[in-house]
C-alpha cells in the first residue's frame, strides 16, 4: 500500500540490472518531477526498496538488517555482496580460477555470478564439470574464457534463442539461450523471451492443474468404492433382518412353547444344567436348533446365522417386529446413501470432464500466428500490416520481417511502432491510410490525443547506419530519400473478434478494415480511463467469449475510452 501511494501516477522512464547480479532498477518520474528507484532484489530472502534519487530508503518491502547493510527507511541504500565480476583479461580469469583445487563448475559458479549457466559454458567448452580447477590445462582454460565471454556477448547483444525444455507432458526447464546441458531433449522456441516464460508458466499451471485433478478424481473414486461398500453391506443387514423376521413368524408357535417349556426348565435345573442339556438334545430335537444359550432373564436365539436375546417376558410377535422395523431402518440409510452417491457420480463425471479439457486444452491450444506477437491487422485490401509494441520489436521486425517489397511506415515524434505492410509496394491507397492511421494510434501520441504526421517509405529506405560520428538507440532507424505523407488522419481503433479453426481471436485495427471482417465491433478514441476498465466494457459489449488479455493488447497505450458506449456498431 505504501509503494502504491509513492509510484501512483508516476512514468516509468528506464529499466536496469546492476551488472549481472540479481537485482533490478527500475527508474520513474513522478507527477513532481521527483526521481524515484524501485530497486528490485531476486535473492532468496528479496525485497523491493523505494529510494530517492541518492538511493536513500523511502519505503522497503520488508525492514531487513544483514552483517554488511541494513534495509530500512532513511538508510542509504547497498547492494547485495557482489557474486564476482566477469574478468576482463585471460590472466585476471586464470589468476581467479587456476590455483582452486575443486570442480571447476564449482570455482565458475562461486567465482562469477553464473549459476547455472556455469554448467553451460563448460558444456560448450568440452570441459567435464568433475575436473579440479587446478588440473585444468591452459587450453581448456583458454576454452572456457572464450566461450565464457563469447555467451555474455551474445546476451548483452540481446543474440538469445528463448526456449522451453520439455518433459514427457510437461516442461522441465526455460532459458534465454539453446543450451548445450539439454542436447537431446525436447524443446520449443520462441522469438521473444517472454513468449517462452507464458507458455512455460501456463504449461506449468495446466500440469499443476491436472496432478491436482488426478488426486481429486482418485479422491472421489475412493469415497465412492467405500460407498458402494456400505450400500452392499446395508443391502445384506435389511435382507438378513427381513429373513429373520420372517423365520421368527414362521416358527413363532414353536418358539412360544419353545419358551415356555425353557421357562419351566429354569425352575427345576440350573442355568448350567440347562445348557448342557440342550448342547446333548440339539441335533436330536428340532425346537433346539433356535437356542443358543438360555441366561438368566432370556434366551439367545439364533436364527439364520444371526444371535439375538429374547426375554422371557417379550412378546416372540415383538422380536419379528423389532427385526422388520430394523430393515426399515436399513432401507432408510440406503435411500440417503444412493443419494450422496448420485452427488459423488456426478462430481466424478465432472472431474473426468476437466481432465478432458485440460489435455484438449494442452493439445489443441489454438497455434498463434508468426504476427500475432506484434501489433497487427489485415487492410480492406486484404494486406498485412504489422508494428512494433516496443523497441525490441522494433528491431526484431527490421531484421527479420523487413523485405524488399514491403512499405514501412513511422511518425515525426519518437516512440513510434515500426510498422510495416508486407508487400506494400502493391496496396492501394485505402492500405497505406489505413496503415497510417494504425501506426498514429499505437505511438506515443495517443497518450496526448495529438495527431502526429505519419509518411511511408519503402523498404530499401530505412536502415541501421548512423551518419559518422552518431549513435542510433535500439529501435531506432534512419530514413533516407523522400518521405510520403498521408493526411487528415484520426486516432481511432476498431476492436471486434473472428473466428479461427474453430476459436474465437481478437481483431483490432482502422474502422474500415474490422468493419470488412465483422459488422459488430467496438471503437475507442483517446480517453482518461484504464485499459484494463475499457477491455471488460468491450467484452460486455461483444457479448462473446473473447481473453480479456487479447483485448488488453489490442489497445493503444495510454487512457482510453469507447466511443458510443452504449451500442456495438452493426447491430
Amino acid at each position: 500500500a505504501h509503494l502504491r501511494k509513492w509510484l501512483m501516477g508516476c512514468k516509468l522512464k528506464g529499466v536496469s540490472q546492476y551488472d549481472l547480479e540479481r537485482v533490478v532498477k527500475l527508474e520513474f518520474l513522478s507527477r513532481s518531477k521527483e526521481e524515484l528507484y524501485l530497486i528490485v532484489e531476486l535473492l532468496p530472502r528479496g525485497n523491493l526498496v523505494l529510494c530517492d534519487r541518492n538511493l536513500k530508503i523511502l519505503v522497503p518491502m520488508k525492514v531487513q538488517e544483514f552483517k554488511d547493510r541494513k534495509i530500512r527507511k532513511g538508510e542509504l541504500y547497498e547492494l547485495p555482496p557482489s557474486r564476482g565480476v566477469i574478468p576482463k583479461s585471460f590472466e585476471d580469469f586464470l589468476g581467479k580460477v587456476r590455483g582452486e583445487d575443486r570442480e571447476v563448475v564449482r570455482v565458475l559458479a562461486s567465482k562469477f555470478p553464473l549459476g547455472i549457466f556455469a554448467e553451460e559454458v563448460l558444456a560448450r567448452a568440452g570441459v567435464g564439470k568433475e575436473k579440479k580447477a587446478s588440473e585444468l590445462k591452459e587450453e581448456e582454460l583458454r576454452r572456457i574464457f572464450a566461450v565464457l565471454n563469447e555467451t555474455l556477448d551474445k546476451v548483452r547483444k540481446m543474440e538469445i534463442r528463448p526456449t522451453v525444455i520439455m518433459k514427457g507432458e510437461g516442461v522441465a526447464d526455460f532459458s534465454i539461450l539453446d543450451m548445450e546441458l539439454y542436447k537431446g531433449s525436447e524443446k520449443k522456441y520462441f522469438e521473444t523471451f517472454s513468449e517462452a516464460l507464458d507458455f512455460y508458466f501456463h504449461s506449468l499451471e495446466e500440469e499443476i492443474a491436472r496432478k491436482v485433478v488426478k488426486a481429486e478424481v482418485e479422491r472421489v473414486k475412493l469415497i465412492l468404492e467405500r460407498q458402494e461398500e456400505t450400500k452392499r453391506d446395508l443391502l445384506k443387514s435389511a435382507e438378513r433382518f427381513r429373513e429373520i423376521g420372517k423365520k421368527i413368524l414362521e416358527n413363532i408357535e414353536i418358539i412360544k412353547e419353545l419358551m415356555e417349556n425353557l421357562r419351566a426348565l429354569k425352575e427345576k435345573y440350573s442355568l448350567e444344567e440347562i445348557n448342557e442339556k440342550i448342547k446333548a438334545s440339539r441335533e436330536r430335537v428340532y425346537e433346539l436348533q433356535f437356542v443358543e444359550k438360555v441366561e438368566r432373564d432370556g434366551v439367545i436365539l439364533r436364527v439364520n446365522g444371526f444371535s439375538f436375546k429374547v426375554k422371557f417376558d417379550e412378546s416372540i410377535g415383538e422380536v419379528a417386529n423389532r427385526f422388520f422395523e430394523g430393515a426399515k431402518r436399513f432401507e432408510e440409510k440406503l435411500k440417503g446413501l444412493e443419494e450422496a452417491m448420485k452427488e459423488t457420480r456426478k462430481r466424478l463425471e465432472e472431474l473426468e470432464e476437466k481432465k478432458v479439457e485440460l489435455k484438449v486444452k494442452e493439445i489443441k491450444r489454438r497455434k498463434r500466428e508468426w504476427f500475432e506477437k506484434f501489433h497487427w491487422f489485415f487492410s480492406s485490401e486484404d494486406f498485412l500490416v504489422i508494428g512494433g509494441r516496443d523497441a525490441i520489436q522494433n528491431e526484431i521486425l527490421f531484421k527479420k520481417h523487413l523485405e524488399k517489397d514491403d512499405v514501412v511506415l513511422h511518425t515525426d515524434i519518437p516512440g513510434s511502432p515500426l510498422t510495416i505492410v508486407k508487400g506494400g509496394k502493391k496496396a492501394g491507397e485505402a492500405t497505406l491510410r489505413e496503415a497510417a492511421i494504425f501506426t498514429a494510434s499505437f505511438s506515443r501520441a495517443w497518450k496526448y490525443n495529438v495527431v502526429p504526421k505519419v509518411y511511408w517509405v519503402g523498404a530499401a529506405q530505412v536502415s541501421k547506419s548512423p551518419p559518422s560520428g552518431q549513435f542510433l538507440p535500439k529501435g531506432s532507424f534512419m530514413i533516407r530519400g523522400k518521405r510520403n505523407f498521408v493526411k487528415d488522419l484520426e486516432l481511432r481503433i476498431a476492436i471486434s473478434y473472428e473466428e479461427v479453426n474453430g476459436d474465437l481471436r481478437v481483431i483490432y485495427g482502422p474502422e474500415d478494415s474490422i468493419r470488412r471482417k465483422n459488422k459488430r465491433y467496438v471503437v475507442v478514441v483517446p480517453g482518461e480511463e484504464r485499459k484494463e476498465a475499457v477491455a471488460k466494457k468491450i467484452l460486455k459489449l461483444l457479448g462473446v467469449n473473447l481473453d480479456i488479455n487479447e483485448i488488453i493488447r489490442a489497445l493503444p497505450s495510454g487512457g482510453v475510452k469507447i466511443e458510443n458506449e452504449d451500442r456495438v456498431r452493426g447491430n
